[in-house]
């Protein structure tokens, strides 16, 4: 959160059309995983940081589209054959 304003500053002539944001292994760890007091975040800050983003992506003038995206955990990718 700490480089929000400084990636995506609110007085930027130019704007992200895009923005995505990825949740990543941070937001997956368990809350009782020995990982979760090293690289977790909890339930609440997980939601008070997505709303953080969004709030700041929205005062963007103009505001960009958003993609969110999640890893696709325990999926498998098959190609297709055609």
């Amino acid at each position: 959160m700490a480089l929000l304003d400084a990636v995506f500053p609110l007085d930027d002539p130019s704007p992200p059309v895009l923005v995505t944001v990825c949740f990543g292994a941070n937001d997956a760890v368990n809350e009782n995983s020995s990982a979760m007091e090293s690289q977790g975040v909890s339930i609440d800050n997980f939601e008070m940081n997505l709303k953080t983003i969004a709030g700041h992506l929205s005062k963007l003038s103009p505001p960009p589209a958003w993609a969110y995206a999640r890893p696709l955990f325990g999926a498998t990718y098959v190609p297709s054959a055609g």
